[in-house]
Order: C-alpha cells, then structure tokens, then sequence
C-alpha cells in the first residue's frame, strides 16, 4: 500500500478517480476481478497479494505534465509495475 516498487508514500498510493457512475462500477468491476484471478493464483506477477487500488470520485482534474503524457508509449518497460500487461483479460475459474 502507497508504494510502487521502491517508492514509498502517499504521493505512490494506486487510485483510479471516477468521473461518474458507470466509470466507478467499472473499475469496481475490473479491480475485483483482478483480485479473484490473484487469489486464484490465474496472475501471479504482483508480489502483494492484495489489490491496494482505491476508487473515488473525481473532484478536479489537473492534466499531467508534456514529459509524462503518454509515458508507457514513450518508455515501453515502464517503471515498477508497469512491466506486468495482461494481453488479454483472463477467464476467472468458477466457484463449485
């Protein structure tokens, strides 16, 4: 929680700011999903083992700098986390 690899802080927190309704049930959606297919072992690339991303409403958007702007277009091996991509989304085992 607040940390990305070997940054640490609030600064570092993972949060996905919704812009209405259906932007919030969608990343509720997808986060657990993700934390299913990792408590099913399906992805297994995040050395913690619990989905730290917070949701919450967006109050005010301020755009990110030039350098920035389409980092992982610009830099392809990302940084931390961003080395783990999902080609496609996974099929999530059925409970019994």
């Amino acid at each position: 929680k607040n940390r990305q690899g070997n940054d640490v802080g609030f600064q570092y927190s993972s949060w996905i700011f919704c812009d209405d309704k259906e932007q919030f049930q969608i990343a509720q959606k997808v986060r657990n999903e993700l934390q299913v297919a990792m408590d099913q072992k399906v992805v297994t690339a995040f050395s913690n083992r619990q989905v730290e991303t917070q949701l919450a409403d967006l109050s005010e958007f301020t755009q990110a700098h030039t350098e920035h702007q389409e980092y992982l277009f610009k830099n392809p091996n990302g940084y931390c986390n961003h080395r783990i991509r999902l080609k496609q989304w996974y099929e999530l085992k059925k409970k019994k």
